[in-house]
């Protein structure tokens, strides 16, 4: 390959022309298509090109298409084993030593390198499982970790935020594996190890995220050739790796439609008030592409020193498919709340000035699983930390209220789901489209009893097919005319279709059932009629023979 990405540039293109040996270890040099680090190759008869490391295990490393696979097995074990010693190994070792937790590095933790290895002499299973759950956890939520950039400082470089971006990608690939785990370890060191649960997962990967997106990069890459302790990840982590879940059938399900790879339909449903083969393109492109579904409220907010002043709290719901191995379909009431942190503007004193920025805090979340099981997960923060109200509603203080109210103007048709005005010709345009697959929502919620802090039974198939059909007719009910690619639109189709197949499969069986019973009752009744065929004296009857040779 001609081209790498270059971590310690932010992830910038460097051509191999450009570079050198030890630019591997100084760019940080990495497979633009897998990730995995590469290495300069060159000489008198082959224009210089980048390589992958070699590996005996292809389970340590991520399959790539553009992964040499010429050597023979011995010349590959060999190369192997001249690699791993001399290039990736320090191209990892210097990746640790770069990583500061405040002015230490954590490599030079002494007592952290004590209890870690402590962990693998006693083989404590508890930490192990907790640390191997993490890190399927960081690995399978990795986009949505790297959206917790937005709530730490905004005011470092860009370069910085590159760089450490290009980080977290790379500790997701397959042979970061004990880098990853070595930062998790660290995570777990650092909280109470002795009451440790599997709620703690989602903190222990935050923290992670948190000192990789503050690590000092710009700093560390500077100063990178200064000693620091030399970590044997080899002695302290078996080069296992980590499975992520296979995916249910449901989320599989639910994915391709989402795709548009499955009940994909070539008529649109026309809408009652708005007919969707009139739609411009720009309108298609809003339906496609729906806003979440956003509700404002005025209220009165008090502020630190006794002050008053009128703010806009909104209230959303987000639509999730498939969010991870557990949750096939996540609904997400969300509040919102603007917070003053520094922004990149300085004042004439040279100091940062402070802006609001707005941050989104759960309320409800209703998640239904692989089977449509449901868990209802409820947030009673205060929706006023210093005082205030909403001016319509005052007796709303907590974000699940707020939810829950959103949800009942929702439920009573209070809430717009479509805005529309009139051109200069007098058509209907439209003009925002929010997410109507909220709707799909109250459709399953009607066969669930809720109660917090219970798992509810799983809803049927069919059941869960017949509330997408009931959620897009009260869609087009609404005024959203459902075409093609639209998420609601999609699962509408597909519905459909599985429910057509599933009620012919049950004709089918129905006329089995009817023919098996025909066939009981007719030998039955051939039985009776032979047995009647004869008199008392074993004497042939006519009558009843001509009964007995009827064609059935």
């Amino acid at each position: 390959m001609d081209i790498a990405k270059a971590m310690a540039l932010g992830g910038e293109i460097v051509h191999a022309n450009k570079c050198n040996f030890s630019s591997y270890d100084d760019l940080k040099l990495r497979c633009s298509v897998c990730g995995e680090p590469v290495r300069l190759k060159k000489g008198g008869t082959r224009k210089p090109h980048f390589a992958h490391f070699p590996g005996t295990d292809p389970k340590q490393v991520e399959e790539c298409e553009l992964r040499a696979s010429i050597y023979s097995k011995n010349a590959q074990i060999n190369s192997f084993i001249e690699n791993r010693g001399q290039r990736l190994e320090i191209f990892q070792q210097h990746f640790l030593s770069m990583i500061y937790v405040g002015q230490e590095k954590i490599v030079d933790d002494v007592k952290f390198n004590n209890w870690i290895y402590s962990i693998k002499r006693d083989n404590n299973q508890a930490i192990n499982n907790i640390a191997n759950d993490c890190i399927e956890y960081f690995l399978t939520h990795q986009k949505k970790m790297e959206v917790y950039c937005v709530y730490l400082k905004d005011d470092q470089p860009l370069l910085q935020q590159q760089i450490a971006l290009e980080a977290i990608d790379y500790l997701c690939v397959k042979s970061s594996y004990r880098l990853l785990k070595y930062i998790i370890y660290y995570c777990i060191y650092q909280l109470d190890k002795q009451n440790l649960t599997k709620n703690n997962i989602d903190s222990i990967c935050h923290r992670a995220i948190k000192i990789i997106m503050l690590n000092p990069w710009i700093k560390a890459l500077d100063n990178k050739n200064i000693k620091s302790s030399i970590i044997n990840l080899s002695q302290l982590f078996e080069p296992e790796i980590v499975k992520i879940k296979s995916p249910s059938p449901l989320q599989i399900f639910l994915v391709a439609i989402q795709d548009g790879t499955k009940g994909k339909s070539t008529k649109n449903i026309n809408s009652l008030t708005i007919n969707a083969s009139q739609l411009s393109s720009v309108e298609r492109d809003k339906l496609k592409s729906p806003l979440d579904l956003n509700h404002i409220f005025s209220a009165i907010q008090y502020g630190s020193r006794g002050g008053v002043k009128k703010v806009i709290i909104s209230c959303k719901v987000v639509t999730e498919i498939n969010t991870d191995e557990n949750t096939a379909i996540q609904f997400s009431f969300m509040v919102n709340e603007f917070i003053k942190v520094d922004s990149r503007i300085k004042n004439a004193s040279g100091n940062y000035v402070k802006a609001e920025i707005e941050i989104w805090h759960p309320a409800i979340v209703y998640s239904f699983g692989y089977d449509l099981t449901l868990t209802v997960e409820t947030y009673s923060n205060l929706l006023f930390p210093k005082g205030g109200y909403l001016e319509e509603y005052t007796n709303i203080t907590r974000r699940d209220e707020l939810a829950s109210l959103f949800r009942s103007l929702l439920s009573d048709g209070k809430v717009k789901l479509l805005k529309t005005y009139e051109d200069s010709k007098g058509k209907v345009r439209i003009n925002y489209a929010y997410d109507c697959s909220v709707l799909l929502l109250y459709e399953l919620l009607e066969y669930c009893h809720i109660r917090l802090g219970f798992k509810h039974e799983p809803i049927e198939f069919n059941t869960v097919m017949q509330c997408m059909i009931n959620a897009a007719d009260k869609a087009t009910n609404s005024g959203i005319p459902l075409i093609d690619g639209m998420l609601l639109h999609s699962l509408f189709t597909a519905a459909k279709e599985q429910l057509k197949a599933s009620k012919n499969e049950t004709l089918l069986i129905d006329k089995r059932e009817i023919d098996n019973t025909f066939q009981i009752n007719r030998k039955k009744i051939l039985a009776k009629a032979k047995r009647s065929s004869y008199d008392d004296k074993n004497r042939p009857c006519n009558v009843r023979k001509n009964m007995f040779n009827t064609n059935w």
